[in-house]
Parts: structure tokens; C-alpha cells; sequence
């Protein structure tokens, strides 16, 4: 029994330091959110990877992006 609860305290351990220490995953996802929001940002102006799925995925020819209103 003993046994049981130290690994079950060891694991805890790990799990709280996985959710909640300095390299936890939300700081990870806080810090890499403004740089995955650029290059969406990014492919979506340039229109990359943007394929006409009727034509075996070829390209669109002459996809413009929309002007961005501001």
C-alpha cells in the first residue's frame, strides 16, 4: 500500500507540474498564440496552400486576396 502511494504521489507531482509549473503547457500556448496568429494571418493574405478542390487540387488561378476594411 505504501508503495501505491508513493508513485500515485510521484505521478501527482508531475501532473501539477505539467499544468501548473513555469514551462506549463498554457504558458506555452499564451507565448506561441501572437506567432501562429501571424502566419494564419499571413497564409490567408497571400492565399497559400488555397486549391479549387473540383480541379484535382491544382491551384486557383488568379485568387486575390479581398481588401482588409479597416
Amino acid at each position: 500500500m505504501t508503495l501505491e502511494a508513493i508513485i500515485l504521489a510521484i505521478f501527482g507531482v508531475l501532473i501539477l507540474g505539467i499544468f501548473l509549473g513555469p514551462n506549463s503547457i498554457m504558458v506555452t500556448f499564451d507565448e506561441a498564440t501572437p506567432r501562429l496568429a501571424a502566419r494564419v494571418e499571413r497564409n490567408v493574405t497571400t492565399g497559400f496552400r488555397f486549391y479549387d478542390p473540383r480541379s484535382g487540387g491544382s491551384r486557383t488561378p488568379g485568387w486575390k486576396p479581398s481588401p482588409v476594411n479597416n
